[in-house]
This record gives structure tokens, C-alpha cells and sequence, in this order.
């Protein structure tokens, strides 16, 4: 087999199924999977590993509920981040002025360092 890079390896063994999560947590297979067609789901395994339970924040910022398919009372853009994309459908993360204004970046693939680092914990591997 040829070498992958590792960000490839951790792409292809995302959770991306219902069924991983009824299996684990006792999710609802049918209902994630109905989601997920509107809302394509794809929880890297470090992150996957963090859920303790159905329910508990790190599934619910993970895991797309049903009621985000029911809600027609928000607007689509609350942010109006489509105003000031310079291409459609583009979010950008940039932020105005110096860093030394801002602080640090904040980290927000704490899974990356743990799989360089070798600590991720890997669940069903």
C-alpha cells in the first residue's frame, strides 16, 4: 500500500453513519441519517472519542439534530457573512487589524497536535 499522509488516513476513518452512532450512543440511525442529508456529517475519530454520551455538548456541536430540519423561523444568514464573502458560499476566518489586537489564535484543531504527538485515542481500531 502506498503512503497516505495522515490527514488523509484521519479523513477516511471520520464517523459519517447513523448507524456508528446508534451502535455507541443509542442515537436513532434512521433520524441522524435523514439529517445528514441536509447537513453532511463528518466527526473526525479524535472528536468522535470526546462524546461521553447522546446528548452531551461535544455530540451536540458534532451530531445535527432533527429540529435543524424543522426550523423554518431563522433566517438562512444571521450573520450576513454571504454580504461580506468576497465568493459565494466562502467563510472567512480572517480578522481585521494586528494579531497583538486580537491575542493569540485560539486552537481549534486541538486533534491535529494529538495525532502528530501520537496521544489520539482511537476507539474501535
Amino acid at each position: 500500500m502506498e503512503h497516505m499522509e495522515q490527514w488523509t488516513i484521519d479523513l477516511r476513518n471520520s464517523v459519517t453513519q447513523g448507524a456508528k452512532l446508534e451502535d455507541d450512543f443509542g442515537g436513532n440511525a434512521e433520524e441522524i441519517d435523514a439529517v445528514c442529508k441536509a447537513y453532511p456529517m463528518r466527526i473526525p475519530r479524535y472528536y468522535y472519542n470526546l462524546i461521553q454520551k447522546k446528548g452531551d455538548p461535544i455530540w451536540k456541536q458534532a451530531v445535527a439534530s432533527v429540529n435543524e430540519l424543522l426550523d423554518d423561523s431563522s433566517p438562512e444568514d444571521p450573520l450576513h457573512e454571504e454580504e461580506d464573502s468576497p465568493v459565494p458560499r466562502l467563510t472567512s476566518l480572517s480578522r481585521s487589524g494586528s494579531p497583538a489586537d486580537h491575542g493569540p489564535l485560539p486552537d481549534v484543531l486541538p486533534f491535529l497536535h494529538a495525532q502528530k504527538n501520537g496521544r489520539a485515542n482511537q476507539r474501535d481500531q
